[in-house]
């Protein structure tokens, strides 16, 4: 009996050596809908012990959308895949739908989520909150108080805002404080205000805003000594603190290897992947983290 349960293991993972790398090359040539299909085929041939370069990679696809496209000519997308994985496990609230941009969005995803990011800018002209991803994209004007309506009363937020300076931020703050009055369950502990100005950031902080220092990208090749920009992200860090700060599950290795050992422990912010495939120990380590609901990832 167990020599014939060893030869079934023997022929079943020689099949699966042959035909999971075929079943992954062939699912890249279909609708990048397929990547949950190309997931699970990773974890099947993980629990067989075999090894796919590929399946260290997060599955998503990533598309480049028409240039200067609006939210609304983007669409707003619901795979079937996900939603058979919210009829059976529900997100911690820190888990957050990346690009909540357009009401049409908004409404798909409150179905699914707590909690939701997206984008936006401090509209001088209209003095609000404008949403959407500049400046690679052109505004519909959606407001935040719109998104506000559509989203459940206890949702959590957390924004993108991309021409944050010191010169609006007390503009911001206002607006927003504005918004806590009209939207009662709305409230400082609801929104994390992300932005590249640390020093902009940091004032929203002092203002006793929730806030993070999204770090600027780095090449990493697994040398420290050749990232100069660690210093200065470093010296921004102590210089200006906020409350968390935020960048890309990709650069995970190097905030542990060069950032870390000269700014100490952080609170951390992250993104990256499908809601079935959140990294391991990411929901444990982040203080929140995105997740694209859109199988196709914009850049």
């Amino acid at each position: 009996m167990r020599e014939t349960i060893t030869h079934i293991s023997l022929i079943i993972n020689c099949i699966l050596l042959v035909l999971v790398p075929l079943a992954v090359l062939t699912i890249k040539t279909l609708k990048p809908i397929e990547v949950f299909s190309e997931y699970y085929i990773c974890r099947i041939s993980t629990y067989f012990g075999r090894d796919i370069n590929d399946c260290h990679k997060l599955p998503t696809v990533k598309t480049i959308p028409p240039a200067n496209a609006n939210a609304h000519e983007l669409g707003a997308i619901d795979p079937p895949e996900l939603k058979d994985f919210f009829l059976r496990y529900r997100l911690p609230k820190h888990i957050y739908a990346h690009r909540t941009n357009s009401p049409q969005r908004a409404n798909i995803y409150r179905s699914y989520y707590s909690a939701f990011e997206f984008d936006a800018i401090w509209d001088e002209t209209t003095a609000s909150i404008d949403i959407f991803h500049w400046p690679e994209r052109r505004s519909i004007k959606f407001y935040l108080d719109e998104l506000l309506l559509i989203l459940p009363d206890d949702a959590y937020l957390w924004m993108d805002i991309k021409n944050l300076s010191i010169g609006n931020h007390q503009k911001v703050a206002h607006y927003i404080e504005d918004l806590f009055i009209e939207f009662p369950k709305f409230n400082r502990n609801k929104i994390i205000i992300e932005s590249k100005n640390v020093k902009a950031a940091s004032k929203l902080m002092n203002l006793d805003f929730i806030t993070s220092y999204y770090l600027p990208d780095v090449n990493f090749n697994g040398q420290c000594e050749n990232i100069s920009q660690t210093n200065t992200t470093a010296n921004n860090i102590k210089e200006y603190p906020t409350t968390h700060v935020s960048f890309p599950y990709e650069q995970q290795n190097y905030i542990d290897l060069c950032l870390l050992p000269t700014t100490g422990s952080l609170s951390q912010l992250s993104w990256g992947g499908l809601a079935f495939s959140i990294p391991s120990g990411a929901i444990e380590r982040y203080r929140a983290y995105i997740v694209d609901h859109a199988v196709q990832h914009e850049i």
